[in-house]
């Protein structure tokens, strides 16, 4: 996080909560730039390595291995106003706490065989739904 007097910090969960901002890191690859060009003696390969090239920022999920905090005791969490009983697992972006979701859809015209808990009077039943 850079602030206004351009010092940088370490971004933290409760800051990013307090200035309504995200809370993100940036994002650097290490990139590998091969150019082919074909002469008339075959082809001609050149090749350049690029490290720590800056594609942006992204947001940090809370409690992961990228989390500031992750690695502090419950004391030391406690003294620098973090919540030790948050399991993380969200993102907070801008005006509050985001939760990625996976919902599951069954794709159309499918057939899908489900196996049935027995006792029941089928073992196996088939279903299909169509647009």
């Amino acid at each position: 996080m850079v602030e206004a007097d351009c010092e940088t910090a370490i971004p933290w969960p409760r800051a990013a909560r307090l200035r309504n901002l995200t809370y993100l890191a940036p994002f650097y690859v290490d990139v590998t730039k091969l150019v082919i060009r074909k002469t008339e003696d075959g082809e001609d390969t050149e090749q350049e390595d690029l490290s720590k090239v800056y594609i942006g920022k992204v947001p940090i999920m809370l409690r992961s291995r990228y989390c500031a905090p992750s690695e502090n005791s419950d004391k030391d969490l406690t003294e620098l106003g973090e919540c030790p009983c948050d399991q993380g697992g969200y993102f907070i972006i801008y005006d509050g706490e985001k939760v990625l979701i996976a919902q599951e859809k069954m794709s159309t015209n499918h057939v899908y065989v489900i196996k049935k808990r027995q006792p029941n009077e089928y073992c196996y039943v088939a279903e299909v739904s169509s647009d």
